[in-house]
């Protein structure tokens, strides 16, 4: 039977086939050793889930009905900030989903998934509507984090004329500082953390946490993360 059919939990590590090339069985190998990590993982955590009562998933298209486009501008109206996204199409690469993220005063936050293929007509209040949420979304002091740089990924977009460019608000790149936030984080727990609200992704860190000085204030609270590369 060929390996492919062979669930990888089901693999066996000492399997040393004759009819793999030497490449085949390193991959195999190491397949099959994080497999088991894995599965050996998942036996010792519980899954990672983040509660449906504090979000809520709107999409917005042609069907987007007024009366909801009217809840998602008063619920953007009270936010300053923001995490953005996009995705293309894999086969022309053309623009189809902005995802966007409101970091609300109060819960439910709302994740607004606005499908750019599927919009009605620009002279509909409907699309009107979806205008005014943008506007307000890239409003002046607001902030908007992103993992890359989506002011390269929104500019070309303009002929959606769905907002205007370039936008006043400003544009978070939290890419570079994630590194350090995460080898920061895994370090420290709630109780060993006290300032860990200063620390903050557009780059701001109060506390001048480095990769040098982790090991000074190391949790001893917990064993170490399995999420640690």
């Amino acid at each position: 039977m060929s390996d492919k059919f062979i669930l990888p939990y089901l693999r066996d590590i000492d399997d040393t086939s004759t009819d793999r090339e030497p490449y085949q069985q390193q991959k195999w190998t190491r397949t099959t050793i994080k497999t088991k990590e894995n599965a050996d993982l998942r036996q010792k955590f519980s899954p990672f889930v983040v509660p449906t009562a504090i979000y809520k998933i709107v999409h917005v298209n042609k069907y987007t009905s007024m009366e909801e486009m009217h809840l998602l501008v008063n619920h953007v109206q009270a936010c300053t900030q923001f995490t953005i996204d996009t995705e293309s199409e894999k086969l022309n690469g053309q623009l189809a989903l902005i995802q966007i993220q409101t970091i609300p005063p109060r819960l439910p936050l709302l994740v607004i998934l606005i499908e750019l293929q599927h919009l009605s007509s620009n002279n509909t209040p409907t699309y009107v509507k979806i205008q005014e949420l943008f506007s307000l979304v890239f409003r002046s002091g607001n902030k908007l984090y992103s993992w890359d740089d989506m002011d390269k990924e929104l500019e070309p977009k303009q002929n959606y004329h769905l907002f205007n460019w370039p936008t006043t608000a400003s544009l978070i790149d939290i890419q570079p500082y994630f590194s350090d936030w995460y080898e920061w984080a895994l370090a420290h727990c709630e109780s060993c953390r006290p300032n860990h609200h200063r620390y903050h992704p557009d780059g701001i860190n109060n506390d001048n946490f480095t990769t040098e000085n982790y090991s000074l204030s190391m949790c001893v609270c917990h064993a170490q993360s399995p999420y640690r590369p």
